[in-house]
């Protein structure tokens, strides 16, 4: 039990310190990316100390193993381990699953795996529950006086050279709409390279020149492959290179709350505007479920 808790002090540590070693995170406690695992760790830890007189040899064992995994997701989590397994999905359910046994031991006079099964499920659906409800925190309405830098197109599936999906068409939309509106200067495009050999920003930018902007007024990022390292472009690029003081982050209503928060993370200022796309009832509902895997995934880890 000891060398249990001896590798979650150890975690905790270097969470508050120096937790992640990605460019798009910085370290230290300074960094609110930082707390929410760090934070859940001391719970861990304290329960753990609560409850040691009733810890079994299972769940000493339990403890031990998922431990040894937050000493590595402290320091780094890649993104996908052996066999294609999300390693961040991984040290999720360790998480859960120790947090689940030590609160149990702590709790209960005769704590077994069924009743920390069943205290994970809880605790899963708590989770998804909370961040389901925050993916409708929104903004409905941009607050930003005479106006903003640029709007970031936040990029998704395309169809084809010419052909972004509905999704990705709904967003374009909406930025074509501040754009003349004359809400924002110019617009920027972002996503990688696609399975059809061209890059979501590269349909996104022709998009927006069939539709009468300027290419001077067209920013390109064909570079990033997910939402974070969007938002790492926000910041290093129009932030800190061009020296743009106000951003409006354009995607599906379900997705902007995270966006935005990985925007605060990143300590920029941007205002969100949903897209103008429009689904139906059931694929809003698993989007956002979808969603709300993804939000507790960056919040505890970064991914």
């Amino acid at each position: 039990m000891y060398v249990a808790l001896f590798f979650d002090i150890v975690a905790a540590l270097k969470i508050f310190v120096r937790r992640v070693e990605f460019e798009n995170l910085g370290g230290g406690i300074s960094n609110l990316q930082n707390l929410p695992l760090a934070a859940l760790v001391v719970v861990i830890l304290v329960l753990a100390i609560l409850g040691r007189e009733k810890l079994s040899s299972g769940t000493i064992l339990l403890m031990l193993l998922t431990s040894i995994v937050f000493i590595f997701s402290s320091s780094y989590i890649p993104p996908t381990g052996p066999f294609g397994v999300k390693t961040t999905l991984v040290t999720y359910f360790c998480l859960v699953l120790q947090l689940s046994a030590v609160a149990v031991v702590a709790v209960s006079k005769s704590p077994n795996l069924g009743k920390i099964a069943a205290a994970s499920f809880f605790i899963i659906v708590v989770l998804t529950l909370a961040s389901f409800t925050f993916t409708f925190t929104e903004q409905s309405e941009l607050n930003i006086g005479d106006g903003a830098d640029a709007a970031v197109v936040l990029g998704t599936s395309v169809w084809g050279p010419h052909r972004p999906s509905p999704v990705l068409r709904g967003r374009l939309n909406e930025a074509l709409k501040l754009y003349r509106s004359g809400i924002v200067k110019k617009i920027a495009v972002t996503g990688g390279l696609t399975s059809i050999g061209v890059s979501q920003a590269e349909v996104e930018a022709w998009y927006l020149r069939h539709n009468g902007v300027p290419e001077s007024n067209i920013i390109v990022e064909n570079k990033s492959r997910n939402t974070i390292e969007q938002a790492v472009f926000v910041k290093k690029v129009l932030v800190d290179s061009l020296g743009m003081k106000r951003i409006v982050i354009v995607t599906d209503s379900w997705h902007l709350p995270r966006a935005l928060l990985m925007c605060r993370w990143q300590n920029v200022r941007a205002e969100g505007a949903p897209s103008d796309d429009r689904l139906s009832t059931i694929h809003e509902i698993l989007y956002r479920f979808r969603e709300s895997g993804a939000l507790q995934l960056y919040i505890l880890f970064g991914a």
